[in-house]
């Protein structure tokens, strides 16, 4: 199982990366299809990776326009079996003088295809109004 964390790790390790290059394709990329998304209150489900990154684009530019340039996440917790993982993530978004523009948590539940872990849910604790 530690190989497993390892590449959980390197799953958020790539999605932070992802984020902080502004890519909503390679972001798409690290997911199972479809996806579920809980944010605001409310559940969003995507069906192809096109849907989600017309999503991803939008909170790309949100991040954006609130100055954000850095992302990067802290795992916290998580609960690996064979083919699922359950995780959880503190994110800090950074400005270009660093400070934290935005700090939020979310859930994630994970499979296992092809001998890679994708996020396929993904659980908001902390809403993003203050962007």
């Amino acid at each position: 199982m530690a190989d497993d964390s390892n590449d959980i790790a390197d799953l958020f390790q790539d999605y932070a990366d992802a984020m902080n290059d502004m890519d909503a394709e390679g972001i798409a990329a690290l997911f199972a299809y479809p996806v579920t998304i809980w944010q605001l209150g409310r559940g969003y489900v995507f069906a192809t990776p096109e849907e989600l990154e017309e999503n991803i684009e939008t909170l790309l530019g949100v991040f954006e326009d609130a100055g954000v340039v850095y992302s990067e996440a802290a795992i916290g917790p998580t609960h690996v079996t064979a083919y699922a993982a359950f995780a959880t993530a503190s994110w800090r978004q950074q400005d270009e003088i660093g400070d934290v523009v935005h700090a939020f948590h979310c859930a994630y539940t994970l499979v296992k295809q092809d001998g890679d872990w994708l996020i396929t849910t993904i659980v908001n604790d902390d809403a993003a109004e203050d962007l």
